[in-house]
């Protein structure tokens, strides 16, 4: 009864943890053109694609930098299979360039929440 018991459990955890791995399925891609800049820093054409994996539209879509929003995201539906790219004029001081940028990227499918955290460096 107790392996029974056991085995029960096992399958109802690989259970939750397939379903809340289906549906947060999102690939993103971070880029910047230029790829790189001289010792002063500069201006650069940041650019995020999203795409969903997952089997739920993605909605409420925010992409955010140590609370500062970034590119135009309100209303942006994202369908399943579908990839979505956001574009947007930055500019890099010398005083970060080969530091990290981290991005929160965060949404809901199917009404559960999801943040994912994103690094790309200058």
């Amino acid at each position: 009864m107790k392996r029974t018991k056991r085995v029960f459990a096992i399958i109802i955890g690989l259970t939750c943890l397939l379903v809340g791995s289906v549906a947060m399925a999102a690939s993103i891609n971070v880029t910047s053109d230029p790829g790189a800049l001289g010792a002063e820093g500069g201006s650069v054409q940041l650019s995020i694609s999203i795409a969903n994996d997952s089997e739920y539209a993605m909605e409420n879509i925010s992409v955010s930098n140590n609370g500062t929003r970034f590119f135009k995201t309100s209303g942006v539906i994202i369908a399943p299979g579908e990839t979505t790219a956001f574009s947007q004029s930055v500019s890099i001081p010398a005083a970060m360039l080969g530091q990290p940028i981290e991005f929160d990227i965060a949404w809901t499918e199917n009404a559960v929440s999801y943040t994912h955290l994103r690094a790309h460096e200058t």
